[in-house]
Protein backbone atom coordinates (compact mmCIF):
# COMPACT_ATOMS: atom_id res chain seq x y z
CA UNK A 1 0.00 0.00 0.00
CA UNK A 2 1.29 3.45 -0.91
CA UNK A 3 1.54 5.85 2.02
CA UNK A 4 1.31 9.52 1.03
CA UNK A 5 1.85 12.27 3.55
CA UNK A 6 -0.79 14.99 3.70
CA UNK A 7 -0.18 18.23 1.83
CA UNK A 8 2.55 20.21 3.62
CA UNK A 9 0.85 23.45 2.61
CA UNK A 10 -2.79 22.95 3.65
CA UNK A 11 -2.93 19.51 5.33
CA UNK A 12 -5.37 17.94 2.84
CA UNK A 13 -5.20 14.35 1.58
CA UNK A 14 -3.50 14.09 -1.82
CA UNK A 15 -3.99 12.04 -4.99
CA UNK A 16 -1.43 10.04 -7.00
CA UNK A 17 -2.07 10.18 -10.77
CA UNK A 18 -0.47 8.52 -13.80
CA UNK A 19 -0.93 10.22 -17.14
CA UNK A 20 0.18 8.95 -20.53
CA UNK A 21 2.11 11.41 -22.62
CA UNK A 22 0.66 12.69 -25.85
CA UNK A 23 2.95 10.49 -27.90
CA UNK A 24 2.88 7.61 -25.41
CA UNK A 25 6.65 7.86 -25.26
CA UNK A 26 6.74 9.07 -21.66
CA UNK A 27 4.61 8.59 -18.59
CA UNK A 28 3.96 11.43 -16.20
CA UNK A 29 3.32 10.73 -12.55
CA UNK A 30 1.83 13.46 -10.43
CA UNK A 31 0.85 13.87 -6.80
CA UNK A 32 -1.63 16.69 -6.45
CA UNK A 33 -3.50 18.28 -3.57
CA UNK A 34 -7.15 18.96 -4.43
CA UNK A 35 -7.30 21.40 -1.52
CA UNK A 36 -4.73 23.95 -2.65
CA UNK A 37 -3.39 22.68 -5.98
CA UNK A 38 0.17 21.96 -4.81
CA UNK A 39 1.68 19.41 -7.19
CA UNK A 40 4.81 17.33 -7.65
CA UNK A 41 5.52 15.70 -11.05
CA UNK A 42 8.02 13.38 -12.63
CA UNK A 43 8.21 12.16 -16.20
CA UNK A 44 9.76 8.85 -17.19
CA UNK A 45 10.52 7.44 -20.60
CA UNK A 46 10.08 3.65 -20.66
CA UNK A 47 11.77 3.52 -24.08
CA UNK A 48 15.00 4.87 -22.58
CA UNK A 49 15.43 1.73 -20.51
CA UNK A 50 14.65 -1.76 -21.73
CA UNK A 51 14.04 -2.84 -18.13
CA UNK A 52 11.63 -0.05 -17.18
CA UNK A 53 10.02 -0.61 -13.80
CA UNK A 54 6.83 1.39 -13.23
CA UNK A 55 6.85 0.47 -9.55
CA UNK A 56 10.25 2.12 -9.17
CA UNK A 57 8.90 5.30 -10.79
CA UNK A 58 5.97 5.35 -8.36
CA UNK A 59 8.33 4.77 -5.43
CA UNK A 60 10.46 7.70 -6.65
CA UNK A 61 7.62 10.23 -6.75
CA UNK A 62 6.19 9.01 -3.43
CA UNK A 63 9.61 9.43 -1.82
CA UNK A 64 9.93 12.88 -3.37
CA UNK A 65 6.48 13.92 -2.10
CA UNK A 66 6.91 12.50 1.39
CA UNK A 67 10.31 14.15 1.91
CA UNK A 68 9.99 17.09 4.27
CA UNK A 69 12.90 19.49 4.41
CA UNK A 70 11.16 21.73 6.92
CA UNK A 71 8.46 21.15 9.50
CA UNK A 72 6.52 23.52 11.72
CA UNK A 73 8.13 21.87 14.74
CA UNK A 74 11.12 24.10 13.98
CA UNK A 75 8.92 27.14 14.64
CA UNK A 76 8.64 26.40 18.36
CA UNK A 77 9.97 29.30 20.36
CA UNK A 78 10.22 31.46 17.27
CA UNK A 79 8.57 34.87 17.27
CA UNK A 80 7.94 36.63 13.95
Amino acid sequence: MIKLEKCPHCGSDVILCKLNGITYVAYEFSIVCPGCGLETKISVNPNANCCFNMGKAVDEIVEKWNRREYTHEHDEGRSD
